[in-house]
C-alpha cells in the first residue's frame, strides 16, 4: 500500500523503485550536520559511491535522483545551502539528457515528485496523490506477480543506490540503440540551461 515509501521508512533493499526525492530530502534535513559536499544528477550519478571521494575535509552525500534536470538540481542546492549542508564541493555531471527544465510536480508523477519541503506544492495535494491510486494498486499487483523477495534496488545511507536486476538479451539490445541527436533541437533548452547554471554559480559563490 506504500510502494513509493511516502508514509513508511524505506528499507535498504527494495524490489520497487521508491520516491528517492522525498526520501533523500527527509534524510538530509535530519542529517545535515554529517555532510558538507554533494553529488547531484540523475540515476546515472545516483550509483556513484560517495566513499570513493570522501576525505577528512569533504564528506559527500549523493543527492542524485531519477531523471533530475538542472532546475531540480538548483532547487535542491538552494535548500542545502540554506541548511548549511553544502559548504565545500558540488559535483554536477554534464550529459545531453539532463539539458532543459522539467516540472515533474505539475504532472504529479508519483516516482519523481519533489518533497513539499522543496516544491510549492501543498502537503495535502502531495500526500493525497499517494492514497488509493490506481498506479500504486498496479504496482502492488506486480509485487505479487514478481518475486518481491529479490531486491532490485539497494539504497545506501549516503544516498548512493545500486541497481541489481538482470536484463534479458532482447531488452538489453533495445537499450543499446543509439539516439539520433541530430533530430533534436537543443537550442532553446541550452539557453534555458545556461540561465539556471548562472544562478547556480551565483548561489555557490555567495
Amino acid at each position: 500500500i506504500d510502494s513509493y515509501r511516502i508514509f513508511s521508512s524505506s528499507t535498504d533493499k527494495e524490489y520497487f523503485e521508491s520516491n528517492t526525492r522525498f526520501q533523500k530530502t527527509n534524510y538530509i534535513t535530519e542529517n545535515c550536520h554529517a555532510y558538507n559536499s554533494m553529488i547531484f544528477g540523475n540515476s546515472r550519478a545516483a550509483v556513484f559511491p560517495p566513499e570513493a571521494i570522501n576525505s577528512e575535509e569533504n564528506r559527500f552525500f549523493n543527492f542524485a535522483v531519477s531523471q533530475d534536470m538542472i532546475n531540480g538540481i538548483f532547487l535542491k542546492a538552494s535548500y542545502l545551502v540554506s541548511l548549511g549542508c553544502l559548504k565545500n564541493i558540488a559535483i554536477i555531471p554534464v550529459y545531453l539528457d539532463i539539458i532543459g527544465a522539467h516540472d515533474w510536480d505539475a504532472q504529479k508523477n508519483l516516482l519523481r515528485s519533489e518533497s513539499p519541503v522543496l516544491s510549492k506544492r501543498s502537503y495535502f495535494d502531495f500526500f493525497s496523490a499517494y492514497l488509493l491510486n490506481f498506479e500504486i494498486t498496479h504496482t502492488n499487483i506486480n509485487y505479487v506477480i514478481a518475486d518481491s523477495s529479490v531486491p532490485r534496488f539497494i539504497y545506501g545511507k549516503d544516498g548512493a543506490v545500486s541497481y541489481i536486476w538482470e536484463m534479458d538479451k532482447d531488452n538489453f539490445e533495445k537499450c543499446n540503440i543509439p539516439v539520433n541527436f541530430d533530430k533534436v533541437d537543443y537550442t532553446g533548452s541550452i539557453i534555458q540551461d545556461l540561465e539556471i547554471h548562472k544562478k547556480l554559480a551565483s548561489l555557490f559563490k555567495s
